[in-house]
């Protein structure tokens, strides 16, 4: 089920970042998990690559890219992405589920995630 969410460790983490002791997000994670995320996740369902994020600041926005170069990964259909603190384990702060896109080895992308915060 497509869906994407703030995990409540994520959540539990922006907190400690606010005060000076948390871990920031460095890393994207992609993967073939097809459940919906969930509040409670802590890791993605199927992970198959994780690689450092660049992240920008722009006014209110904060965006994470990771880029997949060809061949690294082959013959997968990739469902799902997660925002972390770690190149492995870790606090998974975003957790995304959506529409399969296929990677064989001429496949390469770009993985943007935008995180806007403003007044509700």
């Amino acid at each position: 089920m497509a869906g994407k969410i703030i995990t409540d460790v994520g959540l539990n983490e922006l907190a400690k970042l606010i005060a000076g002791s948390g871990n920031a997000m460095t890393h994207i994670a992609v993967g073939t998990g097809t459940n919906g995320p969930s509040v409670d996740d802590t890791g993605l369902e199927a992970e198959v690559l994780r690689k450092a994020a660049t992240a920008t600041v722009s006014g209110n926005e904060a965006t994470f890219e990771m880029t997949i170069n060809a061949g690294e990964i082959i013959d997968k259909n990739i469902t799902e992405i997660g925002l972390f603190n770690a190149d492995s384990g870790g606090t998974l702060y975003y957790h995304e589920v959506r529409k399969a896109l296929y990677f064989d080895e001429s496949v390469g992308a770009i993985i943007k995630i935008r995180c806007t915060f403003e007044r509700g």
